[in-house]
This record gives structure tokens, sequence and C-alpha cells, in this order.
């Protein structure tokens, strides 16, 4: 199932459920992806999709920071709100000690090879969780 598909399944889920708070994010990240698929002129990759929710996660984010230093703890509350939902349509991301694992892996597994393009694009994708088993270990 497309981004696009997720929602809007999950724009109808909650006009039924009455969720004003998740219908309103879905509603701003359909917007979001459709605006960006007319940029593009073309539809959107599994990869400028994820970019596209990467983004407006980073906006709120960045909005959360400015409201907690003002002190408008209501409008706080709403972008945690929308951050949990923006974060579910996004695939998990790894901890800082399961990237350390990966690329400790490529150490022993490639040691004394120069560092070149392949092995890079090889240890991204492994960080992505796109890697083909021999490499992840």
């Amino acid at each position: 199932m497309s981004l696009a598909d997720s929602l809007q399944k999950d724009m109808i889920a909650a006009m039924k459920a009455k969720d004003k708070e998740k219908l309103s994010t879905v509603r701003m990240l359909k917007a979001a992806v459709a605006n960006e698929k007319i940029n593009a002129g073309h539809d959107l990759s599994p990869e400028e999709e994820i970019a596209v929710l990467s983004r407006e996660l980073k906006q709120r984010k960045d909005s959360l920071e400015e409201f907690k230093n003002a002190g408008r703890e209501d409008s706080v509350k709403q972008l945690e709100k929308e951050i949990e939902v923006v974060q579910s349509y996004l695939p998990k991301q790894l901890s800082e000690d399961e990237v350390k694992d990966i690329v400790l892996c490529f150490k022993t597994k490639f040691m004394g090879m120069q560092l070149s393009a392949f092995l890079v694009s090889h240890l991204i994708c492994a960080v992505w969780g796109s890697a083909p088993k021999w490499i992840q270990g």
C-alpha cells in the first residue's frame, strides 16, 4: 500500500472516529505529499515520500522547541500529538548502538580494503535496512 493510500485510509478512519487532531495532521501530510508530487511532476518514490515525511517531522520538532521556549503548553501538546502521527508513517529509526554495530560489521568484513564508493553505498543501504544479508552480518 502506498503512502497516499495509507493516508487516505487513515483520514477516513479519523473522520469516523471523530479524531480531529489526527485528521488535521493526516490532511496536512496528504497535502504535503500531493504538493511534492506536483512539484516533481511524477509519482513519488518511497524514498521521496520518506523525505517529505521527514521534512514535515523536522518542521514540527523545530516548532515544538520554539513553543517550549515561549511557554505555550497548549501548542506543545498539539505538536507532540502531530509528531506522533507523522512518526507512525516513517520507518523505525535505528538506535546509535545499532548503527555502530553495522559499521563495526563493515570494518571487520572489509578490513584493509580501500573505502570505495561501492562499500560506502552498501554501508548506507545497511543503515537504511536494504542491504544484502551477507553484508548485514
